[in-house]
């Protein structure tokens, strides 16, 4: 049996908007987690959500170590979703200066660049699958909203289509539910929520409140999270044809972004992982209970390695 020992470190510094879901990997499913570098690319690192120890990467209930991967340019907002296609593949959206690039991951070879979006592109979501199609909303010149389509005959290799919604927006959150896709647009202060079934958009009833800013939040259409005017997390869920309250999990916490995810951990909860200057921090509530969330603290490795090996590593 090789010797293991348990290391624990910090993540590299990173900046812009992260981007969080629940992987399909693991014995429970993994969060995946990316954020962009402050040196140009991307970070990618896995939660393990296993119960069991297995002494492989990062320990039960703890953060890997970090893989950088993506060219050298500026990334402002890095977003990640887990799709069922190639089969379990999880897509990845950077969005640059005035670009978008898609990513996608293969268990065989690791992270491959999925070309550019195409147009100019100031905001844009995480990529949404629905069982025919992948999805994504972008603003364009002027903040003008494109829906891009893909169809999967030659999935993870796709050829975009784009139609413009109408509308504009400062930040963009897309999910989807089987065929059905939730928009949350962030435009000034105010929230509006566009639905799709059925291959027509339509324009639902917002969450109150005001908003500066817009979290990209997978696994779930029934959530919209960002911040409040402060720079606190709040957020709204949907009940039965309306929304909450908005809900201020942490009021004494300003943060400078913030990412969310839908997960099954623990019967069911709202994981949410915020960035605080150059560190991030994670944190979550069981939504399923009646219990209190969970304080945020910092995300750092700790991983089982080989003596010697680095925690963090460079594609």
């Amino acid at each position: 049996m090789p010797h293991l020992e348990r290391v624990e470190t910090a993540l590299p510094p990173v900046t812009g908007r992260p981007g969080l879901t629940q992987g399909r990997y693991g014995d429970r499913g993994n969060l995946e987690l990316v954020a962009p570098a402050v040196d140009g690319g991307m970070w990618v690192l896995w939660f393990n959500a296993d119960e069991t120890e297995h002494r492989s990467g990062a320990a039960v209930g703890e953060w890997s170590g970090a893989l950088h991967f993506g060219d050298a340019g500026t990334v402002r907002q890095a977003v990640v979703t887990q799709v069922a296609h190639g089969p379990d593949f999880l897509e990845v959206i950077a969005l640059g200066d005035g670009r978008a690039a898609r990513w996608f991951w293969t268990p065989a070879d690791g992270f491959v660049d999925g070309g550019q979006l195409p147009g100019e592109v100031c905001a844009v979501s995480a990529v949404a699958a629905t069982p025919s199609a992948l999805h994504v909303v972008a603003a364009h010149a002027h903040r003008e909203l494109g829906h891009a389509v893909a169809t999967l005959d030659r999935y993870p290799h796709v050829r975009w289509r784009t139609r413009m919604l109408g509308r504009r927006g400062d930040e963009l959150s897309l999910a989807a539910d089987g065929d059905q896709l939730q928009l949350a647009v962030r435009d000034g202060a105010a929230l509006a929520v566009l639905r799709r079934h059925g291959g027509e958009w339509r324009t639902d009833a917002p969450p109150p409140g005001e908003w500066g800013s817009l979290a990209p939040t997978s696994g779930t259409v029934d959530v919209v999270v960002g911040t409040d005017l402060a720079g606190r997390v709040q957020l709204a869920v949907r009940e039965g044809e309306r929304w909450s309250d908005t809900a201020l999990p942490w009021p004494g916490l300003a943060v400078d972004a913030v990412a969310a995810a839908w997960t099954t951990l623990h019967g069911g909860r709202l994981d949410v992982v915020v960035r605080v200057g150059d560190e991030l921090r994670h944190g979550w509530h069981p939504t399923r209970d009646t219990g209190h969330w969970a304080a945020p603290r910092p995300v750092r490795s700790r991983v089982w390695l080989m003596p010697g090996t680095p925690v963090h590593r460079r594609s």
